[in-house]
Protein backbone atom coordinates (compact mmCIF):
# COMPACT_ATOMS: atom_id res chain seq x y z
CA UNK A 1 0.00 0.00 0.00
CA UNK A 2 2.83 2.36 0.71
CA UNK A 3 4.41 1.73 -2.75
CA UNK A 4 1.32 2.55 -4.88
CA UNK A 5 0.80 6.11 -3.50
CA UNK A 6 3.75 7.72 -5.40
CA UNK A 7 2.63 6.10 -8.66
CA UNK A 8 -0.86 7.49 -8.31
CA UNK A 9 0.48 10.97 -7.56
CA UNK A 10 2.73 10.88 -10.59
CA UNK A 11 -0.10 9.77 -12.81
CA UNK A 12 -2.24 12.66 -11.59
CA UNK A 13 0.59 15.11 -12.18
CA UNK A 14 1.17 13.78 -15.69
CA UNK A 15 -2.53 14.06 -16.47
CA UNK A 16 -2.64 17.65 -15.28
CA UNK A 17 0.47 18.57 -17.32
CA UNK A 18 -1.00 16.93 -20.37
CA UNK A 19 -4.26 18.80 -19.90
CA UNK A 20 -2.43 22.16 -19.46
CA UNK A 21 -0.58 21.84 -22.79
CA UNK A 22 -2.77 23.08 -25.70
CA UNK A 23 -3.45 20.71 -28.51
CA UNK A 24 -2.90 21.53 -32.18
CA UNK A 25 -6.60 22.07 -32.56
CA UNK A 26 -6.59 24.57 -29.69
CA UNK A 27 -3.65 26.43 -31.21
CA UNK A 28 -5.40 26.73 -34.58
CA UNK A 29 -8.57 27.94 -32.87
CA UNK A 30 -6.69 30.58 -30.92
CA UNK A 31 -4.85 31.73 -34.06
CA UNK A 32 -8.15 31.96 -35.95
CA UNK A 33 -9.66 34.08 -33.16
CA UNK A 34 -6.64 36.38 -33.24
CA UNK A 35 -6.86 36.75 -37.02
CA UNK A 36 -10.57 37.51 -36.81
CA UNK A 37 -9.96 40.13 -34.11
CA UNK A 38 -7.19 41.76 -36.19
CA UNK A 39 -9.41 41.79 -39.28
CA UNK A 40 -12.29 43.35 -37.33
CA UNK A 41 -9.98 46.00 -35.86
CA UNK A 42 -8.65 46.78 -39.35
CA UNK A 43 -12.18 47.14 -40.71
CA UNK A 44 -13.12 49.50 -37.88
CA UNK A 45 -9.97 51.54 -38.46
CA UNK A 46 -10.71 51.76 -42.18
CA UNK A 47 -14.32 52.76 -41.53
CA UNK A 48 -13.50 55.51 -39.02
CA UNK A 49 -10.39 57.01 -40.57
CA UNK A 50 -11.20 59.82 -43.07
CA UNK A 51 -10.25 59.22 -46.64
CA UNK A 52 -8.27 61.58 -48.87
CA UNK A 53 -11.40 62.93 -50.55
CA UNK A 54 -12.94 63.79 -47.20
CA UNK A 55 -9.80 65.61 -46.10
CA UNK A 56 -9.76 67.64 -49.30
CA UNK A 57 -13.44 68.53 -48.86
CA UNK A 58 -12.77 69.69 -45.29
CA UNK A 59 -9.81 71.77 -46.41
CA UNK A 60 -11.91 73.35 -49.17
CA UNK A 61 -14.70 74.17 -46.71
CA UNK A 62 -12.22 75.69 -44.25
CA UNK A 63 -10.67 77.84 -46.98
CA UNK A 64 -14.13 79.00 -48.11
CA UNK A 65 -15.06 79.98 -44.55
CA UNK A 66 -11.77 81.81 -44.13
CA UNK A 67 -12.39 83.86 -47.28
CA UNK A 68 -15.95 84.61 -46.21
CA UNK A 69 -14.73 85.75 -42.80
CA UNK A 70 -12.12 88.00 -44.40
CA UNK A 71 -14.72 89.52 -46.73
CA UNK A 72 -17.08 90.24 -43.81
CA UNK A 73 -14.27 91.77 -41.79
CA UNK A 74 -13.28 94.04 -44.70
CA UNK A 75 -16.92 95.09 -45.16
CA UNK A 76 -17.24 95.88 -41.46
CA UNK A 77 -14.09 98.00 -41.49
CA UNK A 78 -15.32 99.97 -44.53
CA UNK A 79 -18.71 100.57 -42.93
CA UNK A 80 -17.08 101.68 -39.68
CA UNK A 81 -14.86 104.13 -41.57
CA UNK A 82 -17.80 105.50 -43.60
CA UNK A 83 -19.90 105.97 -40.45
CA UNK A 84 -17.06 107.77 -38.69
CA UNK A 85 -16.67 110.13 -41.67
CA UNK A 86 -20.44 110.71 -41.75
CA UNK A 87 -20.49 111.47 -38.02
CA UNK A 88 -17.65 113.97 -38.31
CA UNK A 89 -19.28 115.63 -41.33
CA UNK A 90 -22.64 115.89 -39.55
CA UNK A 91 -21.06 117.44 -36.47
CA UNK A 92 -19.29 120.02 -38.66
CA UNK A 93 -22.49 120.83 -40.57
CA UNK A 94 -24.40 121.36 -37.33
CA UNK A 95 -21.65 123.57 -35.99
CA UNK A 96 -21.61 125.63 -39.20
CA UNK A 97 -25.41 125.92 -39.09
CA UNK A 98 -25.32 127.28 -35.55
CA UNK A 99 -22.61 129.77 -36.42
CA UNK A 100 -23.75 130.84 -39.89
CA UNK A 101 -27.40 129.73 -40.11
CA UNK A 102 -28.66 133.33 -40.11
CA UNK A 103 -26.15 134.55 -42.69
CA UNK A 104 -28.64 134.68 -45.56
CA UNK A 105 -31.29 136.36 -43.43
CA UNK A 106 -28.88 138.99 -42.12
CA UNK A 107 -27.44 139.69 -45.55
CA UNK A 108 -30.93 140.48 -46.88
CA UNK A 109 -31.34 143.07 -44.11
CA UNK A 110 -28.26 145.08 -45.09
CA UNK A 111 -29.96 147.14 -47.85
CA UNK A 112 -32.66 148.22 -45.40
CA UNK A 113 -29.99 149.27 -42.92
CA UNK A 114 -28.31 151.26 -45.68
CA UNK A 115 -31.59 153.12 -46.36
CA UNK A 116 -32.04 153.82 -42.66
CA UNK A 117 -28.53 155.25 -42.37
CA UNK A 118 -29.08 157.54 -45.38
CA UNK A 119 -32.35 158.75 -43.89
CA UNK A 120 -30.65 159.57 -40.59
CA UNK A 121 -27.91 161.50 -42.41
CA UNK A 122 -30.45 163.69 -44.26
CA UNK A 123 -32.78 164.43 -41.32
CA UNK A 124 -30.86 167.49 -40.17
CA UNK A 125 -30.36 168.79 -43.72
CA UNK A 126 -33.97 168.28 -44.76
CA UNK A 127 -36.22 171.34 -44.71
CA UNK A 128 -39.45 169.37 -45.15
CA UNK A 129 -40.87 167.10 -42.48
CA UNK A 130 -42.94 165.45 -45.19
CA UNK A 131 -39.79 164.35 -46.99
CA UNK A 132 -38.46 162.78 -43.80
CA UNK A 133 -41.80 161.09 -43.21
CA UNK A 134 -41.88 159.70 -46.76
CA UNK A 135 -38.36 158.36 -46.35
CA UNK A 136 -39.25 156.58 -43.11
CA UNK A 137 -42.43 155.16 -44.64
CA UNK A 138 -40.41 153.85 -47.57
CA UNK A 139 -37.98 152.11 -45.24
CA UNK A 140 -40.86 150.63 -43.23
CA UNK A 141 -42.57 149.33 -46.38
CA UNK A 142 -39.34 147.78 -47.57
CA UNK A 143 -38.73 146.14 -44.20
CA UNK A 144 -42.26 144.75 -43.97
CA UNK A 145 -41.88 143.33 -47.47
CA UNK A 146 -38.74 141.58 -46.35
CA UNK A 147 -40.52 140.06 -43.33
CA UNK A 148 -43.37 138.84 -45.54
CA UNK A 149 -40.85 137.18 -47.86
CA UNK A 150 -39.48 135.32 -44.83
CA UNK A 151 -42.96 134.02 -43.93
CA UNK A 152 -43.64 136.57 -41.19
CA UNK A 153 -47.23 137.82 -41.08
CA UNK A 154 -48.46 140.90 -39.23
CA UNK A 155 -51.62 140.40 -37.11
CA UNK A 156 -54.52 142.83 -37.51
CA UNK A 157 -56.66 142.27 -34.41
CA UNK A 158 -58.49 145.63 -34.13
CA UNK A 159 -62.22 145.34 -34.70
CA UNK A 160 -62.20 141.57 -34.37
CA UNK A 161 -63.30 139.30 -31.48
CA UNK A 162 -60.66 138.65 -28.87
CA UNK A 163 -58.65 135.48 -29.63
CA UNK A 164 -56.56 134.24 -26.73
CA UNK A 165 -54.56 131.92 -29.02
CA UNK A 166 -53.02 134.97 -30.76
CA UNK A 167 -53.57 137.90 -28.37
CA UNK A 168 -53.19 138.84 -24.74
CA UNK A 169 -55.40 141.44 -23.09
CA UNK A 170 -53.48 144.20 -21.34
CA UNK A 171 -56.53 146.37 -20.56
CA UNK A 172 -60.33 146.06 -20.31
CA UNK A 173 -62.86 148.82 -21.14
CA UNK A 174 -66.65 148.89 -20.95
CA UNK A 175 -68.50 147.64 -23.99
CA UNK A 176 -70.69 149.87 -26.14
CA UNK A 177 -73.13 149.59 -29.04
CA UNK A 178 -70.28 150.15 -31.46
CA UNK A 179 -67.95 147.75 -29.68
CA UNK A 180 -69.78 144.79 -28.07
CA UNK A 181 -68.23 142.80 -25.26
CA UNK A 182 -65.23 140.72 -26.22
CA UNK A 183 -64.11 143.01 -29.05
CA UNK A 184 -60.57 144.28 -29.60
CA UNK A 185 -60.62 148.07 -29.86
CA UNK A 186 -56.90 148.85 -29.69
CA UNK A 187 -53.47 147.19 -30.09
CA UNK A 188 -50.62 148.46 -27.93
CA UNK A 189 -48.03 146.06 -29.31
CA UNK A 190 -48.30 144.33 -32.65
CA UNK A 191 -48.25 140.57 -32.92
CA UNK A 192 -46.62 138.44 -35.59
CA UNK A 193 -46.95 134.90 -36.91
CA UNK A 194 -44.36 132.82 -38.69
CA UNK A 195 -45.89 130.29 -41.08
CA UNK A 196 -49.16 130.17 -39.10
CA UNK A 197 -47.28 129.86 -35.78
CA UNK A 198 -47.43 132.71 -33.28
CA UNK A 199 -44.07 134.45 -33.25
CA UNK A 200 -45.20 137.11 -30.77
CA UNK A 201 -48.60 137.64 -29.12
CA UNK A 202 -50.35 140.95 -29.73
CA UNK A 203 -51.09 143.16 -26.71
CA UNK A 204 -54.65 144.39 -27.07
CA UNK A 205 -57.39 146.33 -25.31
CA UNK A 206 -60.65 144.39 -24.99
CA UNK A 207 -64.21 145.42 -24.17
CA UNK A 208 -66.19 143.72 -21.41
Amino acid sequence: MEQHKPNNKKKCQDAMNKKAQPTEHDVKGMQQEKDDADAHSSEQSTATAPGLDQIQELQTAIESLRKEHQALEDKYLRLAAEYDNYRKRTVKEKSDLLLHGGEKTLFALLPIIDDLERALQHIDASESIEAVKDGIMLINTKFMGYLKAQGVELMEPIGKPFDMTEQQAVAMVPASEEHPAGSVIDCTKRGYKLHDKVLRYADVVVTQ
